[in-house]
């Protein structure tokens, strides 16, 4: 039988080691583009059995330029995504919990960097997943911003819950896609005095 919480215990120093190296320890030219695929917690924010930025401090400020989180729900800000959908009134209780956990703020909270990811539930790879990071390595590659080649590779059905967080302009932007007219449009809150 297995402990769970000894696996997942594990599993994060593992997954904390790899990413350290990744980003600068043991890797002579670190990488600018940090793209991770996996489960995600609404709750907490946090991936991969209980991993959260923290876990990597300062290892998030050398350099990197974009961290893409591909696990469900992890860069919710205000439950914007959710109330755009029309899911207000038979869920209200579950929408005002999602709105004051924000968790999307412990990853703009970690570097001033851009941030991408999911909003509310990240498309599995049977749903396009591989596709949309593929197109968004050809269009970064091809000469596109972050946020741009992030929306447009998202610009599709399973990818309507793309979001991201951009740390490096003042303010800090949110961008979601915004269903409340009925067709999704890209959509950018400005980050207020003191909250979103």
């Amino acid at each position: 039988m297995y402990d769970t919480r000894e696996r997942g215990r594990k599993a994060t120093t593992f997954f904390t080691h790899i990413t350290q190296s990744l980003l600068h320890g043991s890797v002579m030219n670190q990488a600018d583009v940090f793209y991770y695929s996996g489960h995600g917690n609404g709750a907490t924010g946090g991936i991969n059995s209980g991993f959260t930025p923290n876990l990597l401090g300062e290892y998030w400020k050398r350099d990197l330029n974009c961290v893409v989180i591909a696990g469900c729900s992890v860069m919710n800000i205000a439950g914007h995504r959710i109330k755009s959908f029309g899911m207000t009134t038979r869920f209200k209780r579950w929408i005002k919990s999602q709105e004051d956990r924000s968790v999307g703020v412990s990853w703009e909270n970690a570097a001033n960097i851009i941030f991408l990811g999911y909003c509310y539930t990240a498309p599995l790879d049977s749903q396009g997943a591989v596709d949309i990071a593929s197109d968004f390595a050809t269009k970064v590659k091809g000469g596109k911003d972050f946020l741009q080649a992030w929306k447009e590779a998202n610009d599709r059905d399973a990818g309507r819950n793309a979001c991201a967080i951009d740390c490096t302009s003042i303010p800090h932007r949110f961008w979601y896609w915004d269903e409340t007219s009925g067709r999704p449009v890209w959509t950018r809150i400005d980050k207020g005095s003191t909250s979103w």
